[in-house]
C-alpha cells in the first residue's frame, strides 16, 4: 500500500529565469528563420519543391513526395513553412490565450518538425526543436500529456522489502 501512496504534488505556478530565456530563445530562432527566408525561391513558393530535389538529404518519404505531391501542395508547405516561423515569436511570447497560443503554435511547429525530419536527412535538427517544447510546456499540458499516455495496463503487484529505502525507491520507480 505505501508503494501506491503518492506524495501531494505543488500546482502552484512559477516562472523560471531559465524557461523565459528559453522561450526568448525559442522566439528568436523562429524570428530570424523567418527574416533570412526572404529569398526569391521562398516568395514564389518554391522552396520546398527545390529542397526535395536534393538527393543527398531526402529520405524515402520526401523522394514520396517529390513523386506525387502536386506543385501547389509544394508551395502550399513553403508559405505555411514562412507563416509559422513569422507567427511563432508573436503565439510564444503573447500575453493574450498564452495556454492556448502556445499550444497552438508548438503544435504547428511540432507538425512542421515532424514533416522536416521524415523527409529530410537533417540529423538532429527536428528532434531537438521539438525536446526545447517539453521544457516550455505548462503544467496543464503535462496533465494533459499525463492522462493521454496513461498506461491502459493491469495494475503490478510488487513484491520487495518495504523496510529498505532504496528498495522502495526502485519498487515505485
Amino acid at each position: 500500500q505505501a508503494l501506491n501512496r503518492h506524495r501531494k504534488r505543488d500546482i502552484r505556478p512559477y516562472t523560471t529565469l531559465a524557461a523565459v530565456a528559453i522561450i526568448l530563445n525559442l522566439s528568436l530562432c523562429y524570428f530570424l528563420n523567418g527574416m533570412h527566408k526572404n529569398g526569391q525561391t521562398w516568395l514564389s513558393g518554391d522552396a520546398v519543391a527545390l529542397t526535395l530535389e536534393q538527393d543527398r538529404i531526402l529520405r524515402p518519404l520526401g523522394a514520396f513526395v517529390r513523386e506525387y505531391f502536386p506543385l501547389w501542395s509544394l508551395r502550399l508547405l513553403t508559405w505555411s513553412t514562412l507563416i509559422a516561423e513569422a507567427a511563432a515569436p508573436i503565439f510564444l511570447l503573447s500575453p493574450w490565450f498564452s495556454v492556448w497560443s502556445r499550444r497552438i503554435i508548438l503544435l504547428t511547429l511540432a507538425g512542421f518538425h515532424i514533416g522536416v525530419g521524415l523527409t529530410l536527412q537533417l540529423g538532429f535538427f527536428s528532434l531537438w526543436m521539438m525536446v526545447i517544447y517539453f521544457i516550455i510546456l505548462r503544467s496543464e499540458d503535462m496533465d494533459l500529456l499525463g492522462r493521454w499516455f496513461k498506461p491502459r495496463a493491469k495494475p503490478l503487484t510488487v513484491y520487495y522489502d518495504s523496510d529498505c529505502g532504496v528498495c522502495h525507491a526502485f519498487a515505485r520507480l
